[in-house]
């Protein structure tokens, strides 16, 4: 009796949203007022959720909302022993699940190009070995790539075919955990500076700062529009544009130029394809306009039209409209790549190289990052790597053809935004866009054509 009834709420869509939702209600709010409780909070969710139902959709929530809930940080010396015993009994609860599901490797199909990359990022350490004393943490990075394998395995092989639904709804409400982030950060740096212009705000959320929060928004877009698309009632048609409002809110007030340019065009054309592909244009057309007509009311209420015209005109064409530094990134990067003959063929590891900048702490001694996707793997993993990126996209790119046309063609324009995004910014080798494709990934490794979304 117990068992039918957890079967009936594991393929129920409404159960599976609210899921979601309650997870980032959680984390919003903890990340407001207490991260660690949120941390804390959710994984005994995820733990509880794959004793009940063992099964491991659950999880993917569960680990995108516990990285985005962090709104501090601690050094690893320094984590709280709340959190250390209750991520102990979580990994009990997860070899217990394994032990009673075991690893199905066979279901592992596209991760080829992640376990070279993996070795690409270890190799390094034998050649260019410069983490100083008092940064053994750093070590890490050289397993970067590995561990991301590993989760990538784990996921892969235990996640079954009806696993595309959690999908769905985690990103959708990881875009808008991160544009809730943002606007609360917003609102507190507009209290302090009423007369500033709010787009020329530059935060930290503690997990990132507002670009790569701008970035992520742009990975979760997509997946608002699937489930319009799938579910094409008149309800939640208007739901989902609400969903997208909160969205396009949050991705303005990040105040990021990459944002601007590459999210706001990947939105209007996921809206594009949406309106083509959608079978029911009449409840579309009306959800637009009902969403155009609230954009308009909370432009007024906010800040004011004319005022919010005059803002962006002035971020956008009056700035000074510089490069923040990217070409001399991508000349360091070149330059580490010359260095010698084996970081020409095999480059010079993720910690290529440190500098002092100022940071959100004050002045810090941290490791390079060369803001592109290009650059980055041409310094830390040599030609070898970029080779090794290539393969990895052929894999990343091949599971697209077993969706239905809309589904990919959604999913496909979100690839190539973000990836156009990732050549002037952080992407590949972050760990927040890392774990989230890689959650993407393993669940189409396992997906099964289906109409509709109930039905997947």
């Amino acid at each position: 009796m117990i068992k039918d009834k957890i079967k009936v709420l594991n393929n129920n869509s409404l159960f599976l949203e609210l899921y979601c939702l309650i997870l980032c209600i959680i984390a919003v709010v903890c990340w407001k007022y207490s991260f660690l409780a949120g941390m804390i909070t959710i994984v005994s969710i995820a733990a509880i959720s794959l004793l009940i139902f063992n099964d491991f959709k659950y999880m993917i929530p569960c680990v995108l909302y516990f990285m985005f809930s962090n709104n501090d940080g601690f050094e690893a010396t320094t984590i709280p022993v709340s959190l250390v015993v209750c991520t102990g009994v979580f990994f009990l609860v997860l070899i217990i699940y394994l032990i009673r599901n075991k690893i199905h490797l066979s279901k592992v199909k596209s991760a080829f190009g992640i376990a070279l990359l993996g070795i690409s990022c270890a190799l390094p350490y034998f050649w260019h070995n410069i983490i100083p004393n008092g940064k053994e943490g750093l070590y890490v990075m050289y397993f970067a790539w590995f561990l991301y394998f590993v989760l990538y395995v784990l996921f892969a092989s235990s996640l079954n075919k009806d696993s595309f639904k959690m999908l769905v709804y985690a990103f959708e409400y990881m875009a808008i955990l991160l544009a809730l982030e943002c606007v609360l950060k917003v609102y507190v740096l507009h209290k302090e500076n009423p007369t500033e212009n709010i787009l020329n705000f530059w935060y930290y959320l503690g997990w990132g700062l507002c670009n790569e929060a701008g970035i992520m928004m742009c990975v979760g877009l997509p997946f608002i529009f699937i489930n319009m698309l799938k579910n094409n009632k008149i309800a939640n048609i208007i739901i989902g544009n609400i969903k997208l409002l909160i969205i396009c809110i949050g991705m303005f007030v990040t105040g990021s130029r990459g944002t601007f340019l590459f999210g706001y065009i990947e939105f209007l054309l996921l809206y594009l394809l949406y309106m083509i592909k959608t079978p029911n244009k009449k409840n579309s057309f009306v959800g637009l306009g009902f969403i155009a007509v609230l954009i308009i009311i909370i432009a007024q209420i906010s800040v004011g039209i004319p005022k919010l015209i005059k803002d962006i005109r002035n971020y956008l064409f009056f700035n000074d409209l510089n490069d923040n530094g990217r070409k001399e990134l991508w000349m360091d990067a070149i330059n580490m790549w010359k260095k010698n003959p084996m970081h020409i063929m095999f480059g010079g590891g993720l910690v290529s190289e440190f500098y002092t900048v100022m940071s959100f702490h004050g002045m810090a001694e941290v490791f390079k990052v060369y803001h592109s996707t290009f650059f980055e793997t041409l310094a830390c993993f040599g030609i070898v790597g970029v080779l090794f990126l290539v393969i990895h996209l052929i894999e990343k790119y091949r599971q697209l053809l077993k969706l239905d046309r809309p589904t990919a063609g959604l999913i496909l324009i979100s690839y190539i935004m973000v990836g156009l995004y990732g050549m002037i910014d952080n992407t590949y080798s972050m760990y927040y866009y890392m774990v989230s494709l890689i959650l993407i990934m393993a669940t189409l490794d396992n997906y099964e054509k289906c109409q509709f979304l109930e039905k997947c």
